[in-house]
């Protein structure tokens, strides 16, 4: 089941998107606790939190600005990934953004990730650019993705 943020304190969030990341991620979460923390008291974050069983399976971070949206983190646990659980999750993120006539979402992607950028790709999202060395843990350069909602 997809929940929003508000249905967690921020400090409660923060641990689970935290423990979340750093199980998800080869090299651990890219944010702290504390940083996790600082996004979710942002007035424009907005979280889609894939939840059973009351424990956090998936979760999408995004950031909500004028009429844009930027895919900030999506990230599903290792053992429930390849279920279509980041698909779900990037549909209720298109939904909110028909909803708030958002123009445009943009999100980066490892270049090396072609499992998260066939899904971006299969729902419309197309790459317009590179960051050049953007990540680190290994340094790899970023492919800007961009999908125009209206």
């Amino acid at each position: 089941m997809i929940k929003t943020k508000e249905a967690f304190t921020n400090e409660e969030l923060a641990h689970l998107v935290f423990d979340l990341a750093d199980a998800s991620y080869p090299h651990g979460s890219p944010w702290t606790r504390e940083q996790w923390q600082t996004d979710l008291a942002l007035p424009h974050s907005r979280y889609f939190l894939w939840e059973q069983d009351g424990q956090l399976l998936g979760f999408l971070a995004c950031h909500l600005i004028l009429s844009e949206m930027e895919i900030m983190q999506v990230a599903v646990h290792p053992a429930h990934q390849k279920k279509g659980l980041a698909q779900q999750l990037i549909q209720a993120l298109i939904n909110l953004a028909q909803k708030a006539e958002v123009d445009s979402i943009f999100l980066e992607v490892r270049a090396s990730n072609h499992a998260a950028k066939q899904v971006y790709e299969k729902n419309g999202f197309e790459a317009i650019g590179i960051r050049k060395n953007y990540y680190y843990y290994p340094t790899e350069d970023a492919v800007i993705m961009l999908k125009k909602v209206r």
